[in-house]
């Protein structure tokens, strides 16, 4: 992470060498650190450009495709992280366990079982048998660090939630349209102002809200 950052195409040279160069001290603010980290040496965030992940997003072929399922997991697996599941370890819960709680919250069982592989692949959360790939309904899984910094610090950051908003699936085409107009100009400027973060940062808050009452 710390040689990605050195060699990110984002961290201009007079961030680094102001010091050694006699100016003043130049501070790297953390929502840069946080771009750099979602993309690295591309130009725009897609789960495959860094080391964040798209907590908004699921699998195309789940049967009721929903841009809560990620959270809402990881959110059952933090709020008992100290509770002893079916293996009897702290933190750690069955596969089947975890999609029956999904089911009662209205998602999909079969479902639930490709998120909780697609966050077993991205390391938010961990197997009992330590392994990332190939998740089976006798596994039990506990959040990581990184799912639980994806939960609580990452989601409250407006350079996280407007980085993710390209590659997060959106039933709304109007706010879709939205999001693509204010791509093409941070493409052609290099970047978009913070009263446009913030714009979007709010429309996004609002379609998920409208998503979580339907």
């Amino acid at each position: 992470m710390f040689l990605s950052i050195l060699i990110s195409g984002f961290l201009t040279e007079d961030k680094i060498t102001s010091n050694v160069a006699g100016a003043k001290t130049i501070s790297i603010p953390d929502s840069l650190i946080i771009k750099i980290l979602m993309r690295t040496d591309y130009r725009f965030f897609h789960d495959k450009s860094g080391f964040i992940k798209n907590l908004f997003t699921f699998e195309p072929e789940m049967v009721r495709p929903n841009n809560f399922i990620m959270v809402c997991i990881l959110y059952f697996l933090a709020t008992n992280r100290k509770h002893r599941g079916e293996i009897g370890l702290e933190g750690y819960f069955s596969i089947p366990r975890i999609c029956d709680e999904m089911t009662l919250l209205g998602f999909d069982g079969g479902d639930s079982f490709k998120a909780c592989s697609w966050l077993l692949e991205n390391e938010l959360i961990s197997s009992d048998h330590m392994k990332t790939r190939g998740l089976e309904n006798s596994d039990s899984v506990r959040m990581s660090s990184s799912g639980f910094m994806h939960l609580r610090v990452l989601s409250e950051r407006i350079e996280y939630i407007t980085g993710i908003l390209p590659s997060t699936p959106i039933f709304d085409r109007r706010f879709a349209t939205r999001v693509a107009d204010r791509v093409k100009i941070e493409n052609e400027r290099g970047w978009i102002s913070n009263p446009m973060r913030g714009e979007l940062a709010r429309e996004f808050h609002a379609y998920l809200s409208n998503k979580r009452k339907r």
